[in-house]
């Protein structure tokens, strides 16, 4: 499983691991401090939309970097999923996009 410890705070691998770490403890409410604001704002209840379509996590292991610029970055994830009693293992670009200081992983890269 990915470690917040393992980056420095506010950066975009560091928000990637909080968005994780409140996956795997489906900590609803706190997963949207770590979510992309334009996102938030397009979805009338959020926390429950990411409840339903993001399931179960079970593990997040960092494959690579795929691209970082000021604004965006991009990266290879390995992710083990549960859906009822069926474990799936996927690899995701997952998408994040800074707006002022604050960085947000876009859950559409992961639905």
């Amino acid at each position: 499983m990915i470690k917040i410890r393992d980056y420095k705070p506010n950066t975009p691998e560091w928000v990637m691991a909080k968005f994780f770490s409140c996956w795997k403890r489906r900590a609803w409410s706190q997963i949207l401090d770590y979510v992309q604001p334009s996102w938030v704002a397009r979805h009338a209840e959020p926390n429950r939309f990411l409840r339903y379509s993001l399931h179960r996590l079970v593990n997040a292991e960092f494959v690579q970097r795929n691209a970082t610029t000021e604004v965006v970055a991009v990266y290879l994830m390995k992710i083990s999923r549960k859906t009822y009693a069926i474990t799936t293992e996927m690899t995701y670009a997952v998408r994040l996009v800074r707006k002022g200081k604050k960085w947000g992983v876009d859950p559409s890269s992961l639905i």
